[in-house]
């Protein structure tokens, strides 16, 4: 159906076999001829995680079974959620200048890996689109989009690509955020006062690390340099991830759990303009952020949410 692939793709995995197992069979599918393997160290205080964490290791190196150039980051000490995936997407781009980046829970269509590869071609010389993603979590019949994709402000990160030249804007640490907000960046990009107070505070709390997390600092980047994202018009990647195996998607009652997936139409129709697609922004904004930080916020400051994710865990036990 798909003609040869020749798009380097960064395979990050930890410590969850099963998962690994299913993304790791869609990318075998694939045969790409550039593989990068990047995996954080097993942590001390978790039981059994490094018979885990090798037990991943030796599954996706026992299970390359085609023809390609593979290249491994295997970390001694945990470096956690934040800069675990940060500095292996770093030591990708020191070696390619695009590709695609997986995690162990998302779960690609086949069709997502030839839509990055299409877009990282067509849009690699246009300083002003940042990144690729696989992900649409607006429902079928509240999408409102005409083409093969659409232009948005919000990267979403399960299953994406971009390039050296974008990721070089990336800063783990974001020194400059009371600049950014003097400057008033972020009206620019967002109007209501509810969204932008929601992303300042989260840029606020990576500023001081009080979030073991990567992907904010890359949507800060990215707005700081008035740049665009691209999402396709159906959703090509399932997070598998929600599960009490998870670190940020441990509560599975979240909306997003296993999203279906489907399967884009080539040839791509692709939009005359690089224009921000505001409705489908707005409902992503609305219905899934806003909402979700809120509950989490309400269960937080009633001192619930860890009642809750310990209940969930008996449950799934």
């Amino acid at each position: 159906m798909f003609k040869e692939f020749n798009t380097p793709i960064l395979f990050i995995i930890f410590n969850r076999l099963e998962t690994t197992k299913a993304v790791f069979e869609e990318i075998k599918k694939l045969k790409p001829k550039q593989l990068f393997i990047a995996a954080d160290g097993y942590r001390e205080q978790v039981p059994d995680e490094i018979l885990k964490c090798e037990a991943v290791k030796n599954y996706v190196l026992n299970n390359i079974d085609w023809v390609c150039e593979v290249k491994t980051l295997f970390r001694d000490k945990n470096l956690g959620c934040g800069k675990g995936p940060a500095t292996a997407i770093t030591w990708f781009f020191e070696n390619v200048a695009e590709g695609i980046i997986l995690e162990d829970d998302c779960l690609p269509d086949q069709s997502f890996f030839y839509f990055c590869e299409e877009m990282l071609s067509r849009y690699r010389d246009n300083d002003k689109v940042f990144m690729v993603s696989g992900d649409n979590f607006v429902p079928n019949n509240l999408n409102k989009v005409d083409d093969s994709y659409y232009f948005s402000n919000i990267p979403h990160i399960w299953g994406w690509a971009t390039w050296r030249r974008a990721w070089n804007k990336f800063n783990f640490n974001i020194n400059d955020l009371p600049k950014f907000i003097d400057d008033k960046v972020i009206d620019k990009v967002w109007k209501d006062k509810k969204i932008k107070k929601y992303w300042l505070d989260l840029f606020y709390k990576a500023s001081k690390e009080d979030l073991d997390i990567w992907d904010y600092q890359w949507v800060y980047a990215i707005w700081k340099n008035n740049g665009l994202c691209i999402a396709p018009s159906n959703n090509l990647v399932s997070n598998i991830g929600f599960n009490s195996g998870g670190t940020h998607t441990l509560v599975n009652f979240n909306k997003l759990q296993n999203i279906v997936k489907s399967e884009l139409t080539f040839p791509i129709k692709h939009p005359q303009d690089l224009v921000i697609n505001d409705y489908m922004d707005s409902f992503v904004n609305n219905n899934i952020f806003l909402k979700g930080y809120t509950i989490k916020a309400i269960l937080k400051k009633t001192g619930l949410l860890n009642f809750v994710k310990n209940i969930y865990s008996k449950i799934k036990k």
